[in-house]
């Protein structure tokens, strides 16, 4: 009998009664961050995976100088990634940009546009129905009642509202729309809404009708364009006077970590501009250093209008403290009707000439849901007698969703997805685009992973002249980067490895998907440039004749080291696979990969157990913790010859006792729950991915420690695998469940692992 997929995921709706807690609703490309309210006055960014921007350069640097690799280095590695003297500001700003923007935000305040407070908001009722993608809240204003209904339409970067309130009528609640200067600030709102006039920041405003406004911003070489449509009984007043300043005053600022702390008050009271203060976090600006070459952070204690407020802010990261206080909102005011309708949307390009009303996006809305939904792999535990079933079923259901919201558009996802920037300013990491993306193969809904592949095919070129600037052959593919595939500076870019296997891995599931030449063709060129690199960044030892990678930084990123044990067996599997590949297009094998492969260093064992690399043998006293690494070689990965099973299995089981679990990341549980079910350990691969720690949480919205979405696809892969198995499995239903009967999985559409 056919799962009753709206049974499954509308029991697992996101009903959440938090009124500064933001649920991201999206299409995958574009992302309204919507808050209690159905807006965004407390809380909540309004993002699009093409809208980047950058700061301009420091004084003294031109475009012409800026390294399009993003590294000064030349020649083979030899250790970490170092910068030369002199260039700690571009390195500075090559860590900051690109970065992605707040494209707007939209606000529901009292009349004239004076603001509300959390406690205005009385009684809130708030649910986001997962199958048609519409968020409802209802709640009280003054004793009144509000209802707010919010959506985004399925292809248009574009958010539809309807608000019904006799509040409306009375003119005492009213809409205010604006929009800010980039900035590194992250909470509550990405960007500067009340900063002061820039020398390269313009807004051109037009109205079309009466009830059409457009916009056309320009942030410094950043320009994209915004129209807003409303419904009849409203108009629109555009920005006049100021409102009442409110007074902030900074009563303690520290700058420092574990113990040892400067005293920054001065520093910080020193920066503030009437209602306001913007100032970026790090030992120069706050003219102090107590731990030299250790990341610090600023604690600040202030009063904004007599409320005590304290904030936190991580080193190379902005103190935002703003008043909303400022008139440079528009705001759209009703004329007597207690409903008000709207739609905004955003483009690169001039926004098309009528918007999409509300009802038709939210019927579009709906009808795109319900296709998602309907389509691709389901799974359902209700059956099930272990009683966790409910908890696993919410997280399957949720990262389904999430990631079909927020990383599913033309660029990879940020790891904080499209809800605010993330302390790498929301550029995407070449290393985690497999956690994003792999599980819409085995979901079988490819079509959503394969425009933001087509990154591999942008970035080739730089990645080639990367390669050649280090002295070697093939594509070597780049680490933390954005659009214009520069890769932003960090110690560890080049030696950082397991990122360059993963286009292989990719072309691989799109075949096994669709078999055909024209898949072939489309990766060729990829996966020959993938392993060439991969073969020649080996070192061949004269004496032994033993091809080592050196230096090399294993997944966990402990450290630099030499034949890390997960980067030498993906090496193993992504040249077999790539001669396979040129067997399957007719061209003979590269005889150069064969010797690599052939004398690749063997997989590090002491004692019987994978451990991290050949130099490190601490791996389960000292450095357990972080990615398991050796979990990775028979879980992630299928069976290669040189993996030897019994070894696998036992180091599966030892990393399980030992593993200091609360010093993780979210998709290290799943990476465990693949290794579990691949050795035959299948109660530890359920409690792999139900594991009590802070790192595994999946709170009510359903996203992986409130931000982290690679653990939401690595849950989907693992849990995929787990049910419909993977190359090599036993030939039966759940594979990689417990078969005694606590677990009862019902699955449809699934497609196994490699």
């Amino acid at each position: 009998m056919p799962i009753d997929r709206h049974a499954v995921v509308t029991r697992h709706n996101i009903e959440l009664n938090d009124v500064g807690h933001r649920l991201a609703i999206g299409n995958g490309e574009f992302c309204f961050g919507a808050d209690g309210t159905g807006l965004q006055t407390f809380t909540g960014n309004t993002m699009s995976h093409w809208a980047w921007h950058s700061f301009p350069l420091p004084d003294g640097w031109t475009k012409d100088k800026v390294p399009a690799s993003g590294t000064f280095q030349e020649g083979r590695n030899k250790g970490g990634d170092d910068f030369p003297q002199g260039t700690e500001a571009i390195r500075t700003w090559m860590m900051d940009n690109p970065h992605k923007i707040n494209l707007g935000r939209l606000r529901l305040c009292r009349g004239n546009g004076t603001e509300l407070a959390a406690q205005d908001i009385v009684g809130l009722s708030r649910k986001l129905d997962l199958w048609s993608g519409a968020q409802v809240s209802t709640y009280q204003v003054d004793g009144q009642p509000v209802r707010v209904e919010t959506c985004v339409h399925p292809e248009l970067d574009m958010v539809a509202v309807k608000i019904e309130s006799p509040l409306l009528a009375k003119g005492e609640i009213e809409v205010t729309l604006d929009f800010p200067y980039p900035t590194l600030a992250r909470e509550p709102w990405v960007g500067d809404f009340a900063g002061p006039n820039r020398p390269n920041h313009k807004m051109e405003f037009s109205r079309k009708g009466v009830r059409r406004a457009d916009f056309r911003r320009t942030l410094d070489e950043t320009i994209y364009n915004a129209g807003f449509e409303w419904s009849e009984g409203c108009e629109l007043a555009v920005p006049g006077g100021s409102l009442p300043p409110k007074k902030l005053e900074i009563v303690k600022a520290e700058y420092g970590t574990d113990g040892k702390w400067a005293d920054v008050t001065a520093k910080i009271a020193s920066a503030v501009e009437g209602d306001r203060v913007f100032l970026r976090v790090d030992f120069s600006t706050m003219a102090a250093d107590p731990a030299p070459g250790v990341a610090k952070r600023l604690k600040a204690v202030y009063m904004l209008d007599g409320t005590e407020v304290n904030t936190e802010v991580a080193d190379n990261n902005d103190l935002s403290i703003q008043s909303s206080g400022h008139s440079n909102a528009y705001r759209l005011v009703s004329k007597g009707v207690k409903s008000v309708e709207f739609s905004l949307a955003f483009a690169a390009e001039p926004v098309k000439p009528e918007l999409p009303g509300f009802a038709v996006a939210k019927d579009a809305s709906v009808k795109r849901w319900e296709s998602f939904w309907k389509s691709g792999g389901a799974i359902d535990l209700s059956e099930s007698k272990d009683p966790r079933w409910k908890e696993l079923e919410r997280r399957i259901v949720l990262s389904q969703y999430q990631m079909a919201a927020q990383s599913a558009g033309d660029w990879p996802s940020a790891e904080i997805g499209l809800m605010a920037l993330d302390r790498w300013h929301s550029q995407f990491h070449m290393e985690m685009v497999w956690w994003h993306l792999a599980h819409y193969a085995l979901w079988d809904r490819w079509d959503m992973a394969d425009k933001a592949l087509g990154c591999y095919k942008r970035f080739a070129p730089k990645a080639r002249e990367l390669a050649e600037q280090l002295g070697y052959k093939g594509l070597k593919w780049q680490k933390s980067v954005g659009p214009e595939c520069r890769t932003a500076p960090w110690h560890g870019n080049q030696v950082l490895l397991w990122k360059q296997p993963h286009p292989i891995f990719f072309a691989e599931l799109d075949y096994r998907l669709k078999p055909t030449r024209a898949t072939l063709d489309k990766w060729a060129d990829i996966v020959q440039g993938t392993a060439e690199h991969m073969a020649d960044y080996t070192t061949r030892d004269e004496k032994t004749g033993i091809y080592s990678l050196i230096p090399a930084m294993p997944p966990s990123e402990q450290g630099i080291t030499k034949d890390t044990v997960f980067d030498l067996a993906y090496w193993r599997w992504g040249l077999d696979k790539a001669q396979e590949w040129r067997t399957r297009l007719g061209l003979p094998r590269e005889a150069k990969w064969d010797e690599v492969r052939s004398y690749l260093a063997p997989l590090p064992v002491v004692d019987g157990l994978f451990v991290h690399s050949a130099e490190w043998h601490d791996t389960y006293t000292t450095r357990a913790w972080e990615h398991p690494d050796p979990a990775g070689v028979l879980g992630m990965l299928p069976p290669i010859d040189g993996v030897d099973a019994a070894v696998a299995r036992r180091t599966v089981q030892k990393i399980w006792d030992v593993w200091a679990w609360d010093k993780c990341w979210g998709w290290d549980f799943p990476w465990m729950a693949m290794a579990a079910a691949r050795t035959g350990q299948q109660k530890m691969a359920v409690d792999a991915l139900l594991k009590n720690s802070p790192k595994n949480e999946y709170p009510a919205d359903g996203i992986n420690g409130g931000w982290y979405l690679p653990g939401n696809g690595g849950l989907l892969y693992a849990v995929a695998m787990m049910a419909a198995g993977w190359s090599e499995s036993p030939d039966k239903n759940a594979p990689g469940f417990p078969d005694d009967g606590s677990w009862v999985v019902k699955w449809e559409g699934l497609k196994k692992a490699p």
